[in-house]
């Protein structure tokens, strides 16, 4: 192939890759200075006997915030948040503990100041004000305002604890749900 054949091939092969970039970037909208993001992870335990007869599960109870959608003011009675202005979002997390693997809920608030944030086996990548992008058990998605996304893993379990043994099973959902933005104001920590 000779050079003036080349010009022609190279100069469509750079409008093509421009165009391309330009058609798969979209306008991200950044979350404001007085906004922060709500996201919420929760990790249920579910188990059901199949033989013998397991030992009663624990009971949790401390729900340590509450959030009035319709106000979209988040109450925390417990936290591990100092300094609410250095964040860009705060994350519920919890834990549902049922059937053979006890019953009630425990959750606590924590802040989102960097990213990524790590919170067991969540990564929040990216934070927008229409979505957010996680990284939930090794696979990556988007989330957008309201929706939710699980991850569900299912085994059985052999009990020994007694002459007889107890086979349970156990299903761990991964719950992911973005609430979406909060003014930094609606914020409403403990008093100390």
């Amino acid at each position: 192939m000779t050079t003036r054949n080349l010009k022609p091939l190279l100069l469509t092969l750079v409008i093509a890759i421009s165009l391309f970039g330009c058609m798969s970037k979209k306008k991200v909208q950044q979350v404001a200075a007085d906004e922060l993001a709500f996201v919420e992870y929760y990790v249920t335990f579910d188990g059901k006997a199949i033989k013998g007869d397991p030992p009663q599960g624990m009971r949790i109870d401390g729900p340590t915030y509450n959030f009035d959608s319709i106000e979209g003011v988040l109450n925390c009675q417990v936290t591990t948040i100092t300094n609410p202005n250095e964040l860009i979002g705060v994350i519920g997390m919890g834990r549902v503990l049922r059937g053979t693997e006890g019953g009630g809920l425990s959750s606590r608030m924590d802040g989102i100041s960097l990213l990524p944030h790590k919170a067991g086996e969540l990564v929040i990548e990216k934070i927008t004000k229409n979505d957010i992008t996680v990284n939930l058990m090794g696979k990556s998605f988007a989330i957008a305002i309201g929706e939710n996304a699980k991850r569900v893993v299912e085994r059985t379990d052999t009990l020994t604890y007694d002459v007889v043994p107890a086979i349970v099973q156990k299903t761990i959902t991964h719950s992911v749900t973005y609430k979406g933005i909060i003014k930094r104001s609606n914020l409403k920590l403990p008093k100390e």
